[in-house]
């Protein structure tokens, strides 16, 4: 695995802790750190995996914006996450706080690249089905219309 670079993007309270390590490691060549950055389709159109190793989420949308562009993904098994990445199909989800099942899941799809394109495809199927603008609008459309016939008792 001599020529995989691994992006850390944003900021955050680890994010010196995370740059002392890398320097002590000797990882500067392999990690870059970018900073927070508004150009998230530029960055993930760069990766190959997306990981998201959090021990606390809400929903994150990179996870849909990185599946919609055939991204697999190596994350948490948290909530919030899980309910977006299904396990061995859309990507892989590991224990929090267990850097090692972290870093066997990126190995494995780093080294079956067939499975891993498998799961980028997965994951864009799935944000094409169930998160598509069209049926977005459709739902909305028709909450709303309920919610006026209710409202003005008409037929």
């Amino acid at each position: 695995m001599q020529d995989v670079r691994y992006l850390i993007v944003g900021k955050g309270e680890l994010k010196e802790s995370l740059r002392v390590k890398v320097k002590r490691l000797k990882l500067e060549e392999k990690v870059i750190f970018t900073g927070f950055r508004q150009d998230i389709k530029e960055i993930l159109s760069a990766l190959d995996i997306l990981v998201l190793f959090s021990i606390r989420e809400g929903h994150p949308i990179v996870l849909l914006e990185a599946m919609a562009m055939g991204k697999p993904i190596v994350a948490t098994d948290i909530e919030g996450v899980n309910e977006t990445v299904v396990n061995g199909v859309t990507g892989i989800l590991v224990p929090p706080k267990d850097p090692s099942a972290l870093a066997e899941a990126i190995v494995c799809l780093l080294r079956d690249k067939k499975k891993a394109q498998e799961m980028g495809q997965a994951g864009r199927r799935v944000v094409e089905e169930k998160f598509n603008l069209k049926d977005k609008i459709e739902q909305h459309k028709q909450l709303y219309e309920t919610v006026i016939i209710e409202k003005l008792g008409v037929c």
